[in-house]
């Protein structure tokens, strides 16, 4: 269970929960059912080429019928995949380089939120440089086009009623939030 990227779906059935981690160096995922008969884990090996993926982030869709996995260090890639709630599978891969958008080093974390049906990735961007500055960038998941949508100094949060993706952020280098962008 080396690195981060643990994320949790519900079952199609409704009573069960299925749980995705990435591993270390591969394709392959931690794939657990979670059942009232207890938990079990097995190795899944995904669609896709192999990547390192111990330092990404896993998340599903609001509906759970896509799974996002984000590669930071240097690869700095978002591999997406449909989902299937009923047997845990995954099929349909498809990629997004960042690696020309998103700067490495310094800034390896690349926080991110989807859009409430999954359509858009809002994700925080460093523009490191002489005057060293944040963005929040909009990316459309099927043609992959990135628009700048605003300054911001925090992680893009999706709200709790699946309706808006919030963010803060500032007028000036360097200075307090003062404001929210929606």
């Amino acid at each position: 269970l080396i690195g981060g990227g643990m994320h949790v779906c519900r079952h199609a059935n409704g009573r069960d929960w299925w749980i995705f981690k990435n591993t270390f160096n591969q394709k392959s995922y931690l794939r657990g059912l979670l059942t009232p008969d207890g938990l079990n884990f097995e190795i899944y090996n995904g669609p896709g080429p192999d990547a390192f993926q111990n330092s990404g982030r896993n998340q599903f869709s609001s509906d759970g019928t896509k799974l996002f996995h984000y590669i930071t260090t240097s690869f700095r890639k978002m591999q997406i995949y449909d989902f299937d709630r009923c047997t845990g599978e995954l099929s349909n891969f498809r990629e997004i380089d960042f690696s020309n958008y998103i700067p490495y080093p310094p800034a390896d974390f690349t926080p991110y939120a989807l859009s409430p049906d999954a359509s858009k990735i809002y994700m925080g961007r460093s523009n490191p440089g002489i005057e060293f500055s944040y963005q929040n960038i909009q990316v459309d998941v099927e043609s992959g086009q990135m628009t700048v949508v605003g300054d911001t100094v925090f992680v893009p949060c999706l709200t709790p009623n699946l309706k808006w993706v919030v963010t803060g952020y500032h007028s000036e280098t360097f200075t307090l939030v003062d404001k929210l962008n929606v």
